[in-house]
């Protein structure tokens, strides 16, 4: 199939809320696990394997998929065109997240941690070859304690400007769920990137190394039906909070190495970790949560120590 070097992407995600509370973990047992990947494990500041936990304090699972229940968004019918063929409530995380205009997604084929994509619309790659291709994260990634910020993700391999790194899995739920999760991800359903999602969507290549990236998502609200319609914006949430991949802990930076960006693996839409800049072996790899996280009108603090640190701006210096 045709190929090509991975153009400009579109970028429209960031974790909607991402929580840097952190806690004590216990060790890693001397007793093999049942399966090596069913938990996350991270290296502790004292060298020590521990069991990475989330806030309820059970151990975050570990998948590199999508995971769906018809029954969540069975309860209301949807605001927006469904795509040809789909019915609802939807039976599968593709009659949701099916590409609607793959000449205007990008197709980053079936294999990761390169920049090439297919520019054919008609193109066969699959998310399965994909999720076999992301599967070993760990021979690129490494988890480790922070001094500051709870748990990172640091590199084993180095990387180029424009390299696709991995891809946010979990949850699919609707974006009116109750839920108070930090690690939800906002996903366009049924809409090309030339809809009204457009005002939200920058380009990679007008991204200089001294510049302060600012990643820009529509708003999220409580008051819409299940894949929330606001203001022509159609979106559906990725929940990685309990259930999910590496790509969950990746921190914050006002000077990030890596960004969210809307792509496609055949005709499955995927929020995918873009390299924003050359990527070397040792560093943290950061992407920008953008202002409605660390803007100026929020109270959190920022610990990422970049130059241009909106933590900085906030008092004066």
């Amino acid at each position: 199939m045709p190929s090509k070097t991975l153009r400009s992407l579109p970028k429209t995600g960031k974790p909607s809320r991402v929580n840097k509370r952190f806690h004590n973990n216990p060790t890693k047992s001397s007793r093999p696990l049942r399966s090596s990947s069913k938990y996350f494990w991270y290296t502790s500041r004292k060298g020590l394997s521990q069991l990475a936990l989330a806030l309820d304090r059970r151990p975050v699972l570990q998948t590199n998929a999508y995971t769906f229940s018809p029954a969540i968004f069975a309860r209301d019918q949807p605001s927006f065109a469904l795509p040809a063929g789909s019915s609802w409530p939807p039976r599968s995380a593709s009659d949701l997240l099916h590409s609607t205009d793959p000449e205007e997604d990008e197709c980053i084929g079936n294999t990761c941690f390169n920049n090439v994509t297919c520019d054919d619309p008609l193109c066969r790659h699959s998310l399965k070859h994909w999720q076999i291709s992301t599967a070993h994260w760990q021979d690129h990634f490494d988890l480790r304690e922070t001094e500051d910020r709870g748990l990172g993700i640091y590199m084993k391999s180095s990387f180029k400007r424009g390299d696709v790194l991995g891809w946010y899995a979990g949850e699919l739920i609707p974006s009116d769920a109750d839920t108070e999760t930090d690690y939800v991800m906002q996903m366009p359903v049924s809409a090309p990137l030339s809809s009204p999602l457009s005002p939200y969507l920058s380009d990679v290549s007008s991204y200089s190394e001294g510049e302060n990236l600012q990643l820009r998502t529509p708003p999220r609200t409580r008051s819409q039906s299940p894949a929330t319609e606001v203001a022509g914006r159609v979106n559906v949430w990725i929940d990685g909070a309990r259930r999910g991949n590496w790509t969950r802990f990746i921190n914050h930076s006002c000077r990030p190495y890596a960004g969210f960006q809307l792509c496609r693996v055949g005709h499955i839409r995927v929020m995918a970790v873009v390299a924003l800049r050359n990527v070397s072996v040792g560093v943290e790899l950061t992407v920008d949560y953008g202002q409605d996280y660390y803007g100026r009108d929020t109270s959190r603090i920022c610990y990422c120590g970049a130059s241009r640190c909106v933590g900085k701006w906030r008092h004066g210096k």
